[in-house]
């Protein structure tokens, strides 16, 4: 085992690793000594326009851009309440990337007065549980979750296609009660 290409994967196959991921954009680290699979990305849900969240990761998303947020709910003026879709990614101990997990953060925008809010603390607790294959959706609506299903296919349909079952369930509504891991 070498440092830079891991237990029994050469470079060329970790890079191929990477490269199936879909179209999805993803943080990891795609070289070098600390080389790790891509595992988070980001979707933002904004009433029924559920997109690509590049920047998410570092509050930079189109939806937060150019707003200031405020610490607490109260000194926020009355907005809309929109969701950043964490999305867990992982790999089946070969080379097949699947989505597993996805956690729903909700953060309320006021583009008039140019502020939002958002709990920082519960945004970065979801990424977290997204990367550990939580499936919590709770807060969207089943038209939103339609949308979400539809994208996340469009992102990635292998990527879909090797989800569980639970997780499209829960995506899709057909288990819409239903809370927890995903595989």
């Amino acid at each position: 085992m070498t440092e830079e290409s891991g237990p029994g994967m050469d470079s060329e196959k970790k890079a191929l690793r990477f490269a199936r991921a879909g179209t999805i954009p993803l943080a990891g680290v795609p070289s070098g000594a600390h080389a790790a699979p891509p595992t988070v990305s980001s979707i933002t849900v904004d009433g029924d326009e559920v997109k690509v969240a590049r920047g998410a990761l570092h509050g930079r998303s189109p939806l937060e851009r150019g707003l200031t947020f405020q610490p607490v709910p109260e000194g926020t003026p009355p907005g809309r309440l929109c969701f950043i879709v964490w999305v867990g990614l992982a790999s089946d101990h070969g080379e097949r990337m699947r989505y597993a997990g996805l956690v729903a953060s909700p953060l309320w925008i006021d583009r008039d007065h140019g502020v939002g809010y958002k709990d920082f603390a519960r945004h970065v607790n979801d990424l977290d549980l997204a990367t550990r294959g939580e499936v919590r959706l709770d807060g969207l609506t089943a038209a939103q979750r339609e949308a979400l299903a539809a994208l996340l296919v469009r992102q990635g349909e292998d990527l879909w296609a090797n989800a569980s079952e639970s997780l499209r369930q829960q995506v899709t509504g057909t288990d819409a009660g239903t809370r927890g891991r995903s595989n």
